[in-house]
């Protein structure tokens, strides 16, 4: 599969006995579902081939983390004394925030669907 630097990266990861599949639900201005699915081959036998506790914690933990900075930054942005940036320096154009927003606003938005 290729992926075009201005589309969003694919809503899975890969991992040798398993793959995460996350979906992002908006439900409002300011909430979202998030759900993880975890996949395993059909012929895997928990226990065996794979342990779910193991396959869940590293996504755990992670979704916790970003759970804080995506809520504390959130607060922030709806602060009064908030007032928007430029990106990062570092940015490329292309990728990252930058490239995100353009792809939203030239698919998404023109769709309806945002």
């Amino acid at each position: 599969m290729i992926v075009s630097r201005q589309s969003p990266p694919p809503p899975w990861q890969t991992y040798n006995d398993h793959v995460l599949v996350i979906r992002f639900t908006p439900r409002d201005v300011e909430l979202t579902d998030c759900e993880f699915v975890w996949l395993v081959h059909p012929d895997a036998v928990e226990g065996r081939d794979y342990d779910p506790d193991n396959v869940k914690a590293l996504w755990y933990v992670t979704f916790l983390e970003d759970l804080w900075i995506v809520e504390n930054n959130h607060i922030g942005i709806k602060s009064a004394a908030y007032r928007p940036g430029r990106y990062s320096i570092y940015e490329d154009g292309g990728g990252g925030a930058a490239g995100f927003v353009k792809w939203y606003m030239d698919v998404v938005v023109p769709s309806g669907a945002g």
